[in-house]
């Protein structure tokens, strides 16, 4: 048939076949550079989102360690005077109105105490210089020490506390407060990427500290964990969010696919961790596909149309 052709019909139908390709050209490489231009927007947006996160948590927590550095420079020069006690109690309601400090406290390395709320240790065994915030900071004496999450002995809640050393002369001792994890929830209450991803706090150890499905336990073998969740689903991607910092990682949990980010919070054994549903990537994606799926179609229909009438729309006319 295509020796019967005359030649402006071959050209026409060349033209027509050049375009036909030149569109299916166009139209996949819209859907590759619009794919990636979205992955990379919304890359973008999750990290822009977990830094804005990261920030709030850490000048959380940075502001704390400021009240401590200041309370210890008060309390080290003023070791072995009366001065230290009557300021941890004068500033105990202060702080606790204005920083959600649970306690303010000195110990001494006769094992005493001196607490800003003047809560009394019912355990009479009980002794400052053996417990672990006093061991931490005396260990490592230039530096804000935290210390293991545990349970605070008079509300059962689980606490952190931050403990630093002093000493003037011969006189030595540390100072710590103690910040209560539900604070830490608090700050993240509300906070969403995306329309189903949300942020939450990881411990060392795969703990959840702060999550809005899981409570954290005291006590590892019995607590849920990063790892063992949903039968261990996402156990590979926990030592991922755990050994890495700021990098991205793709995982399924409970059926959907999500992106993941996470870093060490300062000086903490905590780790900040961000989830944004892939779903909405997914539908704009699909989006995407549609739109160029369709200028394909009318390149195919356009190109049939002009077969039709080079080839055989005359031929009917001229019968």
């Amino acid at each position: 048939m295509l020796k019967t052709l005359k030649l402006k019909q071959k050209l026409i139908l060349l033209a027509a076949s050049l375009i036909l390709i030149g569109a299916l050209c166009f139209a996949g490489i819209s859907y590759l550079e619009s794919t990636q231009a979205l992955k990379k927007q919304v890359d973008q947006n999750i990290t822009t989102k977990f830094e804005y996160l990261y920030e709030k948590v850490n000048n959380f927590l940075q502001a704390r360690e400021g009240v401590l550095l200041a309370e210890a420079a008060f309390a080290q020069n003023n070791l072995g005077d009366q001065k230290v006690l009557q300021r941890l109690v004068g500033q105990y309601d202060y702080l606790k109105e204005e920083y959600k400090i649970v306690d303010i406290y000195v110990g001494y390395p006769d094992g005493t105490q001196q607490s800003g709320s003047r809560r009394r240790i019912m355990d009479t065994d009980w002794k400052a210089n053996e417990r672990s915030w006093y061991v931490l900071a005396e260990r490592n004496p230039d530096q804000i020490n935290y210390t293991e999450v545990y349970a605070d002995v008079h509300t059962g809640s689980p606490v952190v506390t931050l403990a630093k050393f002093i000493q003037k002369g011969e006189e030595k001792a540390v100072i710590a407060i103690d910040i209560s994890l539900l604070q830490l929830g608090q700050l993240l209450d509300g906070e969403k990427l995306g329309e189903m991803g949300y942020p939450f706090i990881l411990y060392k150890d795969g703990r959840f500290l702060v999550h809005p499905q899981y409570s954290f336990h005291f006590t590892i073998d019995r607590a849920d964990t990063i790892f063992n969740v949903n039968q261990g689903e996402v156990k590979e991607l926990g030592m991922n969010l755990l050994g890495n910092e700021m990098e991205m990682f793709g995982a399924a949990y409970q059926g959907r696919e999500k992106i993941y980010l996470a870093k060490r919070i300062g000086q903490t054994d905590f780790y900040l961790v961000a989830g944004m549903d892939q779903q909405e990537f997914r539908k704009q994606m699909n989006l995407i596909l549609v739109y160029n799926l369709f200028l394909a179609a009318i390149a195919i229909l356009s190109f049939g149309l002009i077969v039709y009438v080079t080839l055989f729309f005359r031929r009917d006319v001229q019968k």
